[in-house]
């Protein structure tokens, strides 16, 4: 009779020994920056830039409660520029476009380097794992009451499995929320243009 859902996940977790549990933490600390990325990386609007700009939304500055979504932010800003600045509007724009991009690259460099030391602590899994059965080959214990030869392959084995399950998804999740922030920010240097060609607009 096949074992219910969680009771094999504490299997695996009692298995893994202290390994697994850093991976589980890997793992949730993971799953929350991914998370937050894919809430926070939204442009806003379905509208072209053009459309955009041509009526853009309101700029609230300080008076800001609730982030729009970075296009829609970025034209506010950029309608802003239009309607005060007469020259030098692409450093006037790129001063309100730099604490969004700065926003933009929230928890990625975390990302990378979670994504990384998954399969390290997996291989170290593996490592005490075999250590644990060739120890228990020398000292003749072939029981797996206390760490032998069964314990040992169990972890080894649970460590690599459980560690490439954390790292291949958050990979890929992870890579196709950088593609929209490179996305977002492609956009972003298509408004600066935008805005310095457009004439003047006088405040009304």
């Amino acid at each position: 009779m096949n074992k219910p859902f969680l009771d094999q996940w504490a299997e695996i977790l009692a298995k893994g020994d202290w390994i697994m549990t850093a991976l589980m933490g890997i793992a949730a600390t993971l799953w929350f920056c991914l998370a937050y990325r894919a809430l926070l990386l939204q442009r806003g609007s379905r509208k072209p830039l053009e459309d955009l700009l041509a009526n853009p939304p309101a700029f609230l500055g300080s008076e800001q409660r609730v982030f729009r979504g970075f296009v829609v932010e970025a034209v506010a800003a950029a309608g802003q520029v239009l309607r005060t600045a007469t020259t030098m509007r692409a450093s006037a724009l790129e001063s309100y476009l730099h604490p969004l991009v700065a926003k933009m690259n929230a928890f990625r460099s975390l990302v990378t380097a979670l994504v990384a030391l998954a399969p390290m602590a997996g291989l170290l899994g593996t490592v005490l794992g075999m250590m644990t059965m060739f120890s228990s080959i020398g000292d003749s214990n072939f029981s797996s009451q206390s760490g032998g030869i069964t314990n040992g392959i169990a972890q080894a084995l649970y460590a690599t499995e459980v560690a490439l399950l954390i790292a291949v998804p958050c990979l890929v999740v992870g890579q196709i929320l950088n593609r929209r922030e490179d996305s977002l920010k492609v956009e972003l240097s298509q408004l600066v243009r935008l805005t310095c060609a457009r004439p003047h607009e006088v405040a009304s």
